[in-house]
């Protein structure tokens, strides 16, 4: 009987399921932690800060002023911002806050 479905006895065979690891010391893994710091993030996004700041600055110049001035508002306002900023090693609350006004 091969041709209606049935099977062979000797066809195929699937592997044994993998099985877990006894427990014990070796198989327990080390007490993780978080894989970057909190303050090593929020550095991170400090540094995003000025351009999100002169982008906005830029925009409403743009709207108040002309094209012309805007554009030159927004690459000032990038590079004393980079500078300015740059020294500061703010608290959380003052990243997220400027990150909230300047978006993303």
């Amino acid at each position: 009987m091969t041709g209606s479905g049935a099977r062979r006895s000797g066809s195929r065979r699937r592997p044994p399921a993998a099985q877990p690891p006894a427990a014990g010391p070796a198989s327990t893994p080390p007490a993780a932690g978080p894989v970057v710091a909190e303050s090593r993030v929020l550095a991170a996004l400090w540094t995003t800060v000025p351009a999100a700041l002169a982008t906005e600055a830029g925009a409403l110049a743009v709207i108040g002023l002309g094209a012309l001035p805007g554009i030159v508002i927004g690459i000032v306002g990038v590079i004393v911002l980079h500078v300015a900023l740059g020294r500061l090693a703010p608290a959380s609350r003052t990243v997220r806050l400027a990150l909230l006004v300047g978006g993303p």
